[in-house]
């Protein structure tokens, strides 16, 4: 009997039975996020064309320069799936021999292990979360005394923080990393973080068009503007969080 073709799976497939054609396609995986995430997920990376904010971003997540990394973009931008492209990259292009300890945190834990090399806070910090200023000075002391020593110190294997998520308070701790990034931007000085911050549409131009288009945008803003909530399109669609 005749074997049938997975056409879905052979049109994703780069095994190639060609040595060389495999190493072509590891090389193309290897330069950028983007690129190994249409190869190796699909899913995720071929639904819509890529735009250029993803590669700036591969840049920095995949960079050993930057080990204090703030990630600031709207909702539905793709910022946790381009981070766990990331950290796939960084795995299966690992230099033999390196270890990695890695911890993903989407909310507070009072506890955390020692010596790692990456940790990644996801959507650390909620609407809920942030309601009261204790809840809010909690958080920014949990990231500074639970999270920060817990990173591996030795100088051939520094650890990493990457933080990802919207601003949803104008006193959140996303919101204040921002602000002195731009302050140190202004002064000229060394700042500990490297972010990049985006909004979903500036001056009419969208982050990501072919998946957030000026119209779909300008649908959603007006969704929450006829019920009375302009603010919170300006909160997840803009990271302007306002004191209202």
């Amino acid at each position: 009997m005749a074997k049938s073709k997975n056409t879905k799976a052979s049109k994703f497939n780069i095994i190639s039975p060609n040595l060389n054609e495999k190493e072509k396609v590891l090389e193309m995986a290897r330069k950028d996020i983007v690129t190994f995430g249409q190869l190796f997920m699909p899913e995720d990376f071929m639904k819509s064309t890529p735009a250029p904010y993803q590669y700036e971003l591969s840049n920095v997540l995949l960079s050993d320069k930057d080990k204090r990394i703030c990630i600031i973009l709207p909702r539905g931008h793709g910022k946790s799936t381009l981070a766990k492209a990331a950290l796939m990259h960084k795995l299966y292009f690992n230099p033999t021999g390196k270890k990695e300890f890695i911890a993903w945190v989407a909310e507070e834990q009072s506890q955390l292990g020692l010596r790692y090399t990456n940790i990644i806070l996801d959507d650390f910090e909620s609407e809920l979360n942030t309601k009261t200023p204790d809840r809010r000075r909690e958080i920014k002391e949990w990231v500074m005394s639970t999270v920060e020593p817990a990173l591996e110190n030795s100088a051939e294997n520094e650890g990493s923080v990457w933080l990802i998520g919207t601003i949803v308070h104008f006193d959140s701790f996303l919101q204040g990393i921002y602000d002195g990034y731009n302050d140190a931007k202004k002064q000229g000085r060394k700042y500990a973080w490297q972010v990049i911050y985006h909004k979903a549409i500036d001056n009419g131009i969208p982050l990501w068009p072919s998946y957030f288009s000026a119209e779909k945008l300008d649908d959603i803003r007006r969704r929450f503007q006829d019920v009375g909530l302009t603010h919170k399109f300006a909160q997840e669609y803009l990271n302007e969080a306002r004191d209202l």
